[in-house]
């Protein structure tokens, strides 16, 4: 039975096409974690995770994705690769995912915020997202599938 995940990314100050191109670019090699990204450990192939943007004018979700493999440390040239890629920030270790869709339009975080039980004070919920990786219950990974199902396109580019 797979875990479900919030992956985290900060794309500084928005969310555009050339930024959707680069993590789409990043996402066919895999997703870096830091040395102390809290779950980095438990990911496992199979699990469901959705991808969130965040930053001042961002705060979307962007895809979905499965997990393809558990977090390693990249070779030396996997590490070369990866730190080419303009949206890694770390390096240290790292995972492939077995599939992934980025979504046509983000779907924004206030839109949704009100029916997610992980975060109690909706006003401050950036607190409930810190780490890079944010386990989350079977209900909330499916609410936000439901809502990404009637706000947004989830069809592949």
């Amino acid at each position: 039975m797979p875990d479900y995940f919030i992956l985290l990314k900060n794309c500084g100050n928005s969310w555009n096409d050339q930024d959707k191109k680069l993590l789409s670019d990043q996402m066919k090699v895999g997703w870096d974690l830091g040395q102390n990204t809290v779950h980095r450990l438990q990911l496992k192939p199979g699990d469901k995770a959705l991808i969130y943007i965040s930053g001042n004018n961002a705060r979307v979700f962007v895809g979905e994705a499965t997990v393809g493999s558990i977090a390693v440390k990249p070779t030396k040239a996997q590490l070369m690769k990866l730190n080419t890629m303009p949206l890694v920030a770390y390096a240290d270790f790292w995972f492939r995912f077995r599939d992934f869709q980025l979504w046509c339009k983000p779907m924004k975080m206030a839109d949704v915020i009100e029916g997610l039980s992980f975060i109690n004070n909706k006003k401050n919920y950036g607190s409930y997202l810190m780490g890079g990786v944010k386990r989350i219950s079977p209900y909330d990974y499916a609410y936000l599938l439901e809502c990404a199902d009637k706000h947004i396109c989830r069809s592949v580019d």
